[in-house]
This record gives C-alpha cells, structure tokens and sequence, in this order.
C-alpha cells in the first residue's frame, strides 16, 4: 500500500526502503486484521497506464464485494469494515473538497435511504447497527468503538458532532466526549 508511506516513489515503498506514516487514522486502519479481498495487478506500472483494466476490474469487484449501505457516490471514498458483533464500520471521505460543489452518496439503512453531503477533507466515521437499520456519522476525532441496535458508545476527548439515522429519520447533535460517552440511537 504505497499510499501509507511517507514517500511517492513506487519502487521506494515496494522495496520498504520508506516509513510508514505515522498517525491514529493509519495506526486504526493498519490494525484490521482480518480475511478481505485484494485485487493485485502484476504490472510495473501506475493505475493511469493500464486505466481501462484498471476501472473493469475495480466495477467487477464492487459488484461482487461492494456494500450495501452506500450508493450513488459522486467524489465519495470509503472504507468498510465489519466488526466481530455484526456492526459495520465506515470510514468516509470526500476525494474532491477543493471543489465548490459537494461530495454526495446515499446512505442505505433498510428501506430508509438518506442523502449525504461532505464540503470538508475530513476522515468521518460511520457506526451502522447490526441490523442495518441505524446508523450514526461522526465529524470529529471521536471514535465509535461499539454500537448495537439501540446504543452507540463513543470514546475521545473532545466535541463532535454526531448525527443519527434511524427509523426514517436524522437528527444532528454536538456531544462532549470525555473518556467514554454512550448516545441512544
């Protein structure tokens, strides 16, 4: 993964001739272990140089392996990760901030579906309940380290502004978090 490197020579990274970037996002990203799947292409070559492949494969493997709580994302990255009790996390981003216009994808909780709009480069947390009704996004350096179908419980120290989906309907709120902090979702 090149990408978590402190470097943007290919052939540096590759040979683990560089570091790892040092930060509590790549630090909780680098520790999932857990099975997955990973599309390599044997090519010594940038993604641009082989881009048709490239983008066949990615929209093959999102069939197969994509998620089922985000659809139609326009300048949307994010990351899934499904936890040991059931519960899905996301870590989502908007890939084009710079732009006036805002990244947009539509969150799929059951037969709820809500609209999403990201204006920042922020890193946002998703915690979505084991049954996939409910959700909570966090903007903020908050972390959300276990959420059930009635309660999410939170763990940083500081504000965050937290908006829950649930049964049709979002609310936002801004919470203090010091130490631990249990919200009703």
């Amino acid at each position: 993964m090149p990408h978590l490197y402190d470097t943007v020579s290919r052939e540096r990274a590759l040979t683990k001739n560089a570091s790892v970037i040092k930060s509590a996002l790549v630090d909780k990203l680098l520790s999932y272990v857990d099975k997955g799947n990973l599309i390599y292409f044997d090519k010594d070559a940038y993604p641009i140089e082989f881009a048709t492949e490239y983008a066949d494969e990615l929209k093959k493997a999102g069939k197969e392996f994509g998620t089922k709580f985000v659809d139609d994302v326009d300048h949307v990255c994010f990351t899934e990760y499904k936890q040991d009790n059931g519960s899905t996390t996301l870590y989502i981003v908007n890939i084009r901030w710079w732009e006036e216009t805002s990244a947009t994808c539509t969150l799929k909780l059951g037969e709820d579906k809500y609209a999403l709009k990201f204006t920042d480069n922020y890193l946002k947390l998703m915690a979505i309940s084991p049954n996939g009704k409910k959700a909570v996004l966090i903007s903020g350096d908050v972390d959300a380290y276990f959420i059930d179908d009635n309660t999410v419980i939170l763990s940083g120290e500081e504000k965050a502004d937290i908006t829950v989906f649930a049964n049709g309907q979002e609310r936002t709120e801004q919470v203090e978090v010091s130490g631990e902090y249990k919200l009703t979702v």
